[in-house]
């Protein structure tokens, strides 16, 4: 399994190996703690079944300093990696894109439960 990192010299993503991954784990969060990363900021509200945007960091030297997890509906789309606050920042703006194409999506999703919940209230 792979994760991607911005390269700044080549303005391109480089395809690199996902810190995250265990072939033995079966769980994404799993693997992520055994990885010793934290979440630092999610775009999940725990109501929205919409796509979401997760940054994690670790303290542990060895390893890039963030990961990003960029999810769908029902599947990851990227993974991505920084070493550094400004690579992450460089590597959301890279993203930008498809992080407006999420939010879109999260407005929408919850939009729709609202609506959902409202119509079953009446009933």
């Amino acid at each position: 399994m792979k994760s991607f990192e911005w390269n700044k010299a080549t303005q391109s993503f480089d395809e690199v190996d996902n810190p995250t991954y265990f072939p033995d784990i079966g769980s994404v969060d799993e693997s992520i703690a055994k990885a010793n990363y934290h979440q630092e900021i999610s775009s999940y509200d725990g109501d929205s079944t919409g796509a979401t945007v997760q940054v994690y960091a670790t303290d542990d030297e060895t390893k890039p300093r963030f990961f990003i997890d960029i999810m769908g509906m029902n599947c990851g789309i990227a993974s991505l990696v920084a070493r550094d606050f400004p690579s992450l920042v460089e590597t959301l703006r890279q993203v930008h894109p498809l992080l407006t194409l999420i939010g879109l999506d999260q407005f929408n999703s919850a939009r729709i439960s609202d609506q959902i919940r409202r119509e079953s209230k009446k009933n």
